[in-house]
């Protein structure tokens, strides 16, 4: 719902629609339905389905298999070939760092996916430059283990 709302804050008469898909990923209990979802995406008509996806949560990559994620990758792949957008939060955790190594988030790690980060006012901010603003803590993306 948070994208939802922000997006109808910032641009009020844009049309928006909220897709919400309860349950939990077969491959792994404790993951969000994304295949669920991209299955209804996939059977849904070019003329019926919206044409930009905006999903603000994601999961560590690696709570994931590999063939799962190879799949959900086929998903985003045939959403791209339609012309659909998916944009997906680089992190609401930051680069996770588990036994000193960075964990990715998925699915934003994925190389069909827009990732999304944020940023915050840096040293030079309100003045334009290259110190103007600085990525905040909790956005990761931008590396995979898998891709």
């Amino acid at each position: 719902m948070l994208d939802v709302e922000t997006i109808t804050g910032v641009a009020g008469n844009v049309a928006s629609e909220f897709w919400g898909f309860s349950g939990r990923s077969p491959d792994s209990p404790q993951n969000e339905p994304f295949m669920k979802w991209l299955e209804q995406l996939s059977s849904t008509s070019d003329a019926d389905v919206p044409k930009i996806f905006s999903t603000s949560y994601g999961e560590d990559e690696g709570s994931w298999s590999y063939t799962a994620s190879q799949r959900l990758n086929v998903e985003f792949q045939k959403a791209g070939a339609r012309g659909i957008s998916l944009l997906y939060a680089a992190g609401d955790e930051g680069a996770n760092c588990k036994g000193g190594k960075f964990v990715p988030e998925g699915p934003g790690s994925s190389p069909y996916v827009t990732a999304v980060g944020g940023t915050a006012p840096g040293s030079s901010w309100p003045n334009p430059g290259a110190n103007a603003e600085t990525a905040i803590g909790l956005s990761s993306g931008g590396f995979s283990k898998y891709w």
